[in-house]
């Protein structure tokens, strides 16, 4: 009776050691969840973004403006009311790009933070990150794991100690499991924090032998890889159900099927979030997937908007930086041999320049400004004119120029001035030709009385056509007609103007139409 006894207890034991050694493992190596679901809920729903890029507000087309922290929000909104959901996220969720220019570093970070806290809003689950998360160094990435609320997944980071993150995860939801892996690709990344990465073929086959799915679990492999390398881990990992790709922002209206594996990505900027639908049943096998996009109505879904606080400290977080930034890399010196600005041509010009008034262009400024985004230069180029240029301006606190000179208290002075000529305003695309005259002519007021030589804000002549500093008395008198449209390409982007293109490529046929509709009359 005792033997048997030791017996069954020291079997006890050993179950109890395995079974602590097990979740030793577990916590160590990986992530387990459990998800409680509501009773009648059919589905559940993973939903997935990438290469945000840094961006919190919706993008300037001025058709459809897609993407937006409070327009996504109503995307989750609906989704939550349908059924549990998982969000992950593959990849260049922070940054514009891998190298920040320096003089745009803290409003740049200070964007990421916004982005940081959306995701822990949003309920952000897994995250890997892209080579433009490293923007700030991996202290700065490694900081943000550490408070991070949502799991970093790298299966392939030599040291979890550099960046707090799991090898892979299995998550319960219902009584359908999922097993999730991530992986990022070294080569993509700068100088030495690719040797911070082994291979990711070697860790997605070590993290499946440790992971170990039943046939009956979804296996999705999060990438920042790139398409191309996502296609050959499906063909190597035939046990990969799903891959959410980052990195090449191909848009996968449909996954992109290699064996049983099925690819996917969206674009970027969160025009689009993705979302693929699976049962809650442990025999489920079927799984869905659709882009959902995120227009500007979608902020209505909720009210109030759980992102609009958030926005709004953006806002005004991001202007001030941005004007300090701008402050810094101002010289305020004299502009030698300054581009002409409008208010020159029009001596010679007033038919040319009265239509110009009556058009969007003339009152482009105005739009940042009415968008606190007068100091972004990733904005101010296409809302005026020299930018970057000796003889334009390189800063905003230089845009305008008092008797050829630039003055930061008269700077000011003329900034509120126009704001009240501008009130009124909500959208100058929307605005009638004669309402647009009227605003602008009151602009053109402002800067008699102040003696304003050159404001290069708004799209001016000078972006359409090519003079010499000396015209006309350089003696090209004669006007020879060119083709604008490169010129009008640089703005008017894909992401800015979708409506003039067609499948990515540009459409001849409606530019030709927009370009009839900016050109100047002909005669003095």
């Amino acid at each position: 009776m005792n033997l048997k006894k030791n017996a069954l207890l020291t079997l006890s034991l050993f179950l109890l050691a395995a079974a602590c050694a097990r979740l030793v493992s577990t916590f160590d190596d990986s992530y387990f969840e459990e998800v409680k679901i509501e009773s009648g809920a059919q589905n559940g729903h993973l939903l997935f973004s990438h290469n945000i890029n840094g961006e919190t507000q919706p993008c300037g087309c001025n058709k459809f403006p897609l993407g937006g922290l409070e327009q996504a929000a109503g995307h989750f909104h609906q989704i939550n009311s349908q059924g549990p959901y998982i969000y992950v996220d593959s990849g260049d969720l922070f940054f514009p790009s891998p190298v920040l220019p320096e003089n745009v570093k803290s409003s740049l970070e200070f964007t990421a933070q916004i982005l940081f806290e959306a995701a822990e809003r949003f309920r952000l689950k897994f995250f890997v990150p892209g080579d433009q998360d490293f923007a700030m160094g991996v202290k700065w990435l490694s900081q943000m794991a550490k408070k991070a609320k949502f799991t970093f997944l790298l299966a392939n980071l030599r040291d979890s100690e550099v960046i707090k993150s799991k090898r892979w995860a299995r998550v319960i939801v219902g009584k359908k499991t999922l097993v999730f892996i991530g992986v990022l690709d070294p080569e993509l990344l700068q100088g030495s924090n690719a040797a911070l990465f082994s291979s990711p073929e070697v860790a997605i086959e070590q993290a499946l032998k440790e992971a170990n799915p039943k046939d009956s679990e979804l296996v999705i492999l999060l990438s920042h890889s790139g398409l191309e390398r996502d296609q050959q881990y499906a063909k190597t990992f035939q046990r990969l159900d799903w891959i959410i790709g980052g990195h090449t922002q191909s848009f996968t209206q449909r996954s992109i099927d290699v064996g049983r594996t099925q690819i996917v990505q969206v674009l970027s900027r969160n025009h689009f979030i993705g979302d693929i639908q699976f049962g809650l049943g442990s025999k489920d096998s079927q799984t869905s997937f659709k882009l959902l996009e995120t227009r500007e109505e979608m902020s209505q879904v909720i009210q109030p908007n759980p992102m609009t606080d958030l926005a709004q400290k953006w806002k005004t977080g991001v202007a001030e930086k941005q004007a300090l930034e701008q402050k810094a890399h101002a010289s305020l010196t004299e502009t030698l041999d300054p581009l002409p600005t409008f208010n020159s041509c029009l001596e010679c010009h007033q038919k040319q320049t009265q239509f110009w008034q009556s058009t969007a262009h003339a009152s482009a400024w105005h739009t940042l400004k009415s968008k606190s985004a007068d100091n972004n230069p990733a904005c101010v180029g296409c809302h005026s004119v020299g930018w970057n240029s000796s003889q334009g301006f390189k800063s905003t606190q230089e845009r305008v120029l008092f008797g050829g000179k630039p003055d930061a208290k008269k700077l000011a002075s003329y900034t509120e001035q126009l704001v009240k000529n501008y009130k009124g305003l909500k959208s100058v695309r929307a605005a009638s030709a004669s309402e647009r005259l009227q605003y602008s002519n009151g602009q053109l007021k402002i800067m008699s009385k102040m003696d304003i030589s050159h404001d290069f804000g708004n799209v001016q002549c000078l972006n359409c056509h090519d003079k010499n500093r000396d015209h006309p008395f350089d003696g090209s008198l004669e006007h020879k007609k060119t083709d604008m449209t490169a010129k009008c390409l640089q703005c008017h982007t894909n992401d800015q103007a979708s409506d003039w293109y067609v499948n990515g490529a540009p459409n001849k046929t409606v530019i030709a139409q927009k370009l009839k509709l900016v050109a100047c009359p002909a005669g003095k």
